[in-house]
């Protein structure tokens, strides 16, 4: 039986959601989200945040209590999930060009890289580490 154009609404917006993170499970990249339920009210899930790479390269992220995000809940029950992260509907991105990748840190702190100029800029407002086992430094003039 084919589902009404109301029918594939209803479930579309049972799947992905929007809300506000309430709190953080770091050791586990989880957030609690809290997510209007359609009847007035809010209900709390926690899902897993969604990274880039967790296998034999890690990427590890995870977005700030009381930012907005995105969640996409799994058919048929929609109680499983994920956070795909937040977007700039409320606020500016830090670049305003595709070949920047930039991450800014609230005390300030960046890491710029421009794919088009080849320029790699860190701002750090705090200690800067670097270790290994051998550091070269190499400029090209």
């Amino acid at each position: 039986m084919a589902m009404t154009l109301a029918e594939i609404e209803l479930a579309l917006k049972k799947m992905v959601r929007e809300g506000y993170v309430l709190s953080l499970s770091e050791g586990s990249c989880a957030v609690d989200v809290e997510l209007p339920n359609g009847l007035g009210g809010m209900e709390t899930v926690t899902v897993p945040v969604l990274v880039k790479q967790s296998h034999t390269n890690k990427d590890y992220w995870m977005p700030d209590v009381g930012e907005k995000v995105t969640c996409v809940f799994l058919p048929p029950l929609c109680t499983s999930g994920f956070c795909l992260g937040s977007s700039y509907a409320d606020d500016q991105p830090p670049a305003a060009s595709a070949e920047v990748r930039k991450v800014k840190f609230n005390d300030q702190t960046t890491v710029e890289y421009n794919r088009g100029t080849h320029a790699l800029k860190i701002a750090c407002s705090g200690p800067v580490e670097v270790s290994g086992s051998k550091i070269s430094i190499k400029t090209v003039t």
